[in-house]
């Protein structure tokens, strides 16, 4: 919600067992038949934030994440948010 608010979007959640998900889209499986999204199947995603959303959100998300979109204040943590934690070993 700290940074949903802020950024205007209005669907997105995080993937927990009980997320409202009735402003995604339509999903559909393998074989053609409608398949909802796989909430609380796949826990390993919580850590990565977890977040589901509608097509717009998403690309609002992507623009603040590319600095194009946000503002002034959220902007200005998106280097401490994109900063690795670790150092990778090549």
């Amino acid at each position: 919600d700290a940074l949903s608010a802020p950024l205007g979007l209005s669907a997105a959640t995080a993937m927990y067992y009980d997320a409202d998900v009735s402003q995604l889209p339509q999903g559909y499986g393998p074989d053609g038949t409608p398949a909802g999204p796989l909430i609380g199947s796949l826990p390993a995603y919580y850590g990565a934030g977890g977040i589901v959303s509608t097509p717009a959100d998403m690309m609002r998300w992507l623009r603040f994440n590319m600095g194009l979109e946000g503002t002034a204040a959220l902007l200005g943590l998106l280097k401490a948010t994109q900063t690795p934690s670790t150092t990778v070993l090549t």
